[in-house]
């Protein structure tokens, strides 16, 4: 009898010790350095040396009144940029700053880091998130008004990115990147969204792209 009341402590005690093992918190999975993260970015680029992409763009300036314009946007790797408005009787509105452009251009994974480095985001920080229910690599801080890029972890494809836009004076910019296709060899968001902390929003739609056609070294000017 004795025996009996003891095989079942036993049991009880192996069941809780199931339990307990099976309550504990999972490890943390291993989140890969950002310099690696950027060298995988950096190969969905590797072979886009030159894009055309022609696009409508609508733009809500500080005052809240909107305006469209379709956009023809010339690139060339790393750093050449040529926007042109299609029709002459629409005014483009402010300005902006072509920074986030560069990482869908052919570049090494030590210039993007550069890159990113200029834009203010600490990339000693890195964790998961989500974006929109996508798993994703953030590099930078975490508040709201930090400098950070998000980073698709499945397919290593910028989702978001948020910098200052000249110093660390300047309107905090944040971009979000959607609808990605994949043109000939070349990953690209069909869709952008552009915001500054001054109010003034962006949203531009791909209507068409061109991969490494033939683009004119005199359309950029002297550098």
């Amino acid at each position: 009898m004795g025996s009996i009341k003891w095989n079942r402590i036993s049991f009880v005690a192996f069941l809780v010790g199931c339990l307990t093992v099976a309550s504990e918190p999972v490890a943390h999975a291993y989140v890969l350095p950002a310099e690696q993260i950027v060298q995988f970015m950096a190969s969905n680029f590797s072979k886009t040396q030159t894009l055309r992409v022609d696009q409508y763009c609508q733009e809500t300036g500080e005052e809240g009144g909107s305006t469209g314009f379709y956009e023809v946007l010339t690139m060339k790797s790393p750093d050449l940029f040529h926007s042109r408005i299609k029709d002459s009787d629409e005014k483009k509105g402010a300005e902006r700053d072509n920074f986030y452009l560069q990482f869908f251009l052919s570049n090494s994974a030590s210039r993007l880091s550069a890159l990113l480095l200029e834009m203010g985001i600490d990339l000693q920080k890195v964790a998961y998130t989500r974006m929109d229910g996508v798993i994703a690599y953030r590099i930078g801080d975490t508040e709201e008004t930090s400098p950070k890029i998000l980073v698709e972890k499945g397919r290593f494809l910028p989702l978001h990115v948020s910098y200052r836009a000249s110093g660390p004076e300047g309107a905090l910019v944040k971009v979000k990147f959607l609808d990605y296709r994949k043109v000939a060899q070349a990953w690209y968001p069909f869709e952008i969204l552009y915001s500054r902390a001054d109010g003034t929003t962006q949203k531009c739609t791909v209507r068409s792209l061109r991969v490494n056609g033939p683009v004119s070294p005199s359309l950029f000017g002297p550098k």
